[in-house]
């Protein structure tokens, strides 16, 4: 089965945490568990000029909305750039704007509604 979306997420609302998992290929994604509080954070604050930066668990995520490619071109450009880094490794992924709307959207509809995996249905 492919992955399709850039970022798919599961907000686990027993155990305040989100598994987040951002699109590398259709075969291939990498996974996060994000605190529920760090991850408001986030969605709070990603559009804030020059992004923002949060530790999670002990890694330092860095996520922030671009208007130019970076130097020496620094063409005109429009994308989110999310960088997390543990333990000397590092992974810098690139969304769109939308993304990251569709992102708070879906976080928000499943906040206040029951998923077919809540512990309670």
């Amino acid at each position: 089965m492919k992955f399709s979306n850039a970022i798919k997420i599961y907000l686990h609302k027993d155990n305040k945490m989100v598994d987040m998992s951002i699109r590398v290929s259709d075969s291939y994604v990498i996974g996060y568990n994000v605190p529920v509080h760090d991850f408001e954070y986030i969605l709070k604050n990603w559009q804030n000029k020059g992004g923002m930066n949060v530790d999670v668990d002990g890694a330092d995520w860095h996520i922030g909305y671009k208007k130019s490619s970076p130097q020496p071109e620094s063409t005109p450009a429009s994308y989110v750039r999310i960088s997390v880094s543990k333990n000397g490794t590092k992974n810098h992924h690139r969304v769109t704007y939308d993304d990251m709307v569709l992102l708070e959207r879906e976080y928000f509809y499943q906040k206040h509604n029951i998923m077919h995996w809540d512990a309670d249905v």
